[in-house]
């Protein structure tokens, strides 16, 4: 974050004096005693609002109390935002942001910018320029920190704590936030099932019926079934690449929050590279990419577990042989680990695979050691309780064969 705010504060040069005479020399309409009465109020109130037309000069003016107030003209230290319906606490002051990665990364807006430039020269003012505030809804884009645009209330005794986190990732709850949720009920405790079963709505909360059935489904780790029940949902598009994906960011999500706080370090979604030796020059239009779901690296043990689920049976006829493992399956496990041998990785040249098929009342749980790497076929039960889908995935994670 520190890289953003440099950017968006660089430091200006040369620095020029700048006082009332120089706004009435840019040509100002209005008296020097109307300034003089402008900038006495905004270092008392440390906020001021101009309201008038459009297009007579508000922005223009705003700037230019805005250097006579630091007595230079520095563009370094007068950032301008426009408030808009759409404009949230997010944009505003600090919010999640999606990344080229598909992650989310905690990203400081124009007011923490500004605030984070200011703490690291507390000998000179900033000021933020806001334009069209009556367009924004202050309350929604402030956020816990409406309160400190008081004058009185800018003191370390009036401090308020962020909502999310920090960027070195301490997490901070808002005190006014907190005290104002607890008074209505909630607080951050983890409902027990009693609990959950005795909520009552009222005739204005249909509209959290659905949200409140997804988050008990979430809370009992539950699926969703096609059987009656008391709570209706939108059948998903049965669509067999997007049920596939459903289920390995199932598994991932389960294995991050579960086995990272073990030591263990969790990877979705990567890629691996081909030991090319020699290629023609049209190879890397049709060589396909090798792209893992899970990858599980266990460091203190010395071990990588390399997933890759599936949507469909885990075995199939055969020509000889009633059932029969998917070849196709196979051959790609054995390349995401054999490719990865000799580059420097320890972890790589011992790894084991596993390929993960979910089912309905079966279970298969098979082992195979092929040139040092041992390639796991298994089954987790969707049906059995959530307790027991949770053992059924760790006890992939420990070694069969030795």
């Amino acid at each position: 974050m520190e890289g953003e705010v440099h950017e968006a504060f660089q430091v200006a040069a040369p620095i020029v004096p700048y006082s009332v005479d120089d706004i009435l020399k840019d040509g100002c309409f209005l008296e020097r005693v109307e300034i003089d009465r402008l900038l006495d109020r905004l270092r008392t109130k440390k906020n001021l609002i101009l309201q008038g037309p459009p297009g007579t000069g508000k922005t223009w003016l705003a700037k230019r109390l805005a250097f006579a107030l630091m007595g230079q003209r520095d563009d370094s230290k007068v950032r301008a935002v426009q408030f808009h319906p759409n404009l949230s606490y997010e944009d505003f002051v600090r919010g999640w942001r999606p990344t080229g990665e598909g992650k989310l990364s905690l990203a400081d807006g124009v007011f923490m910018e500004a605030i984070k430039a200011a703490a690291k020269d507390p000998s000179s003012k900033f000021v933020v320029v806001i334009e069209e505030i009556n367009r924004g809804n202050p309350a929604q884009i402030f956020g816990e920190l409406l309160t400190l645009l008081e004058a009185g209330k800018r003191t370390p005794n009036e401090a308020l704590e962020l909502c999310y986190p920090d960027a070195d990732g301490r997490r901070h709850r808002c005190r006014s936030l907190a005290s104002g949720m607890k008074a209505m009920g909630v607080s951050g405790d983890a409902p027990s099932r009693a609990q959950m079963s005795t909520d009552r709505f009222g005739r204005n909360d249909a509209d959290d019926r659905l949200m409140v059935a997804a988050a008990r489904l979430a809370f009992d780790l539950a699926l969703p079934t096609e059987a009656a029940g008391t709570n209706v949902l939108n059948l998903p598009e049965r669509e067999a690449t997007w049920v596939r994906r459903l289920f390995e960011k199932a598994v991932g999500g389960f294995y991050d929050v579960v086995l990272q706080p073990q030591g263990w370090r969790v990877r979705c979604g990567g890629t691996l590279g081909w030991q090319v030796d020699q290629k023609t020059s049209g190879i890397d239009k049709i060589l396909p990419t090798m792209r893992t779901d899970v990858v599980l690296d266990h460091a203190p043990s010395g071990r990588r577990i390399v997933i890759d689920t599936k949507f469909t049976s885990i075995v199939t006829s055969g020509w000889y042989r009633e059932e029969t493992l998917r070849s196709g399956y196979v051959y790609q496990i054995y390349a995401y680990l054999r490719s990865q041998v000799g580059r420097g990785d320890p972890l790589a040249d011992c790894a084991s695979g596993l390929l993960l098929h979910p089912s309905v009342g079966d279970a298969v749980d098979e082992t195979v050691v092929i040139q040092g790497h041992g390639i796991r076929f298994a089954t987790v039960d969707l049906t059995a309780p959530a307790g027991e889908i949770r053992s059924q995935l760790l006890r992939l994670c420990e070694p069969v064969l030795q």
